[in-house]
């Protein structure tokens, strides 16, 4: 844009050179050039006003992206804060996990090995929600909380305690 307002004013100026450089005498060819001065000079001041539009447009834009860069740099700290805390809640979560595992293989020592196979495939079961053992009370589950009939009940208490009893509902290992 700035290339065409200096062509234009170049124009302008050899123009008004030819002009008043005495070269030209008659009053009609005077009148053109003045004439063509003229429009040459409007041009150029719609090349300036527009080439001011777009400095300001520019100049707009730029301080979008200063902003955009500000906010960038704001959200990249709470990202990295972020971060830091949810490592901090991993490393904090892995050693519960870790105390839970531990009181796990305590609690399972001296049951079966059937009994903990069942309890691993059931734990992974996603309707279960990692859920797979239940008290069984007189009345059935108390995980789904389906009451059995009184016989199956009955027939499920009689049952040798090494027995492993499931729920017929969510087939959950039901404890007595």
């Amino acid at each position: 844009m700035g290339d065409q307002v200096a062509e234009v004013a170049a124009k302008a100026k050899g123009i008004e050179d030819t002009l008043y450089g005495g070269t030209v005498t008659a009053a009609k060819d005077l009148a053109a050039l003045q004439e063509e001065i003229r429009l040459i000079r409007v041009r150029q001041s719609e090349l300036e006003e527009q080439e001011m539009a777009l400095l300001e447009e520019i100049e707009g834009v730029e301080g979008e992206m200063s902003d955009n860069r500000s906010a960038r740099a704001v959200i990249e700290a709470e990202l990295a804060e972020v971060a830091s805390a949810l490592k901090a809640a991993e490393g904090i979560i892995d050693s519960e996990l870790a105390v839970f595992g531990q009181g796990k293989a305590e609690r399972a020592k001296g049951l079966p090995e059937k009994v903990m196979i069942e309890y691993e495939r059931l734990r992974t079961r996603e309707k279960l929600n990692g859920v797979a053992a239940a008290f069984f009370s007189p009345k059935g589950c108390g995980g789904c909380n389906m009451q059995l009939p009184s016989l199956e009940s009955r027939l499920m208490r009689e049952q040798p305690e090494d027995a492993v009893l499931n729920c017929e509902n969510c087939g959950r290992l039901l404890v007595r």
